[in-house]
């Protein structure tokens, strides 16, 4: 990684996930040309000047990784089709219910070490931060089916949205440079809506078998992420002296999550 010298310091670019992008300088003594990162913390929740500022500082490993899983279950009912014969354009109205899981977790670990200048660098603050989060998201769902059929294919659109609330849960699990690791955690339940359009083409390779592929997008609101959970922070002292990190949960409610992707299967009858 290219390194910028200002006046004799050389700096290295800061991962910060709340007071955004800045500079810091290498700390004297420590390995020349290796990247320091340092990820900003407030003050007792108070964003401070740079020159106020504590941070984690990490000189020899920084992992951050990212996890998502989702999904759910749905049963949904149709109104007869309105295309004489089945065959031709038709219009159908759909209601049901729905469930859906977004299980999401963030892991961040690195360590920080001292160097002489002569040999590697020998970690001895060690710091690991997992973030997780589960949404529950359940109620009924309203809709329609607006479909073009002929003897040899069927193509749909299948536009939908439920109405609900997201039963949800987020962790936060700290251990700051070897500091004992401490879980902070919180669940609530707020009102939530998911809406998906479904775009579907089906072939019909006899009376019995047809094959299909389609296209769906998938938008949730007011859902919890584990990245945007996690409260940097540090607390000063009763003493005054230098800050202690206190990394703990705070829920936040994005405005949405989305998703997208493609299916393919088959269809048997009988």
């Amino acid at each position: 990684m290219p390194h910028r010298v200002l006046g004799g310091a050389q700096l290295d670019p800061t991962i910060d996930p709340e007071l955004g992008l800045s500079q810091v300088p290498l700390l004297p003594g420590k390995m020349p040309f290796a990247p320091n990162y340092a990820v900003p913390l407030t003050t007792n929740g108070v964003v401070q000047d740079f020159a106020g500022s504590n941070a984690l500082v990490f000189n020899d490993t920084l992992r951050t990784s990212m996890g998502s899983q989702i999904w759910g279950a749905e049963m949904a009912f149709l109104t007869s089709r309105n295309a004489p014969g089945g065959a031709g354009p038709s219009w159908q109205w759909l209601g049901g219910f729905r469930y859906l899981n977004l299980d999401e977790r963030f892991n961040l670990t690195g360590s920080y070490g001292n160097y002489d200048n002569v040999s590697a660098i020998v970690p001895n603050r060690f710091t690991s931060i997992t973030s997780s989060t589960v949404n529950n998201i359940y109620g009924p769902e309203f809709g329609a089916r607006l479909a073009l059929t002929s003897k040899y294919m069927t193509l749909s659109a299948t536009p939908r949205v439920m109405f609900g609330l997201n039963d949800y849960q987020s962790t936060v699990n700290s251990s700051p440079n070897s500091i004992p690791a401490v879980l902070t955690q919180n669940d609530s339940i707020d009102f939530s809506t998911a809406t998906q359009l479904n775009l579907l083409a089906e072939f019909n390779l006899s009376p019995h078998f047809s094959v299909f592929g389609g296209y769906d997008v998938l938008c949730i609101t007011s859902v919890t992420r584990p990245q945007d959970n996690i409260a940097w922070d540090s607390t000063t002292a009763a003493l005054g002296g230098v800050a202690a990190p206190n990394i703990h949960e705070r829920t936040m409610l994005d405005d949405f999550f989305l998703a997208q992707g493609f299916s393919f299967g088959a269809t048997f009858r009988y």
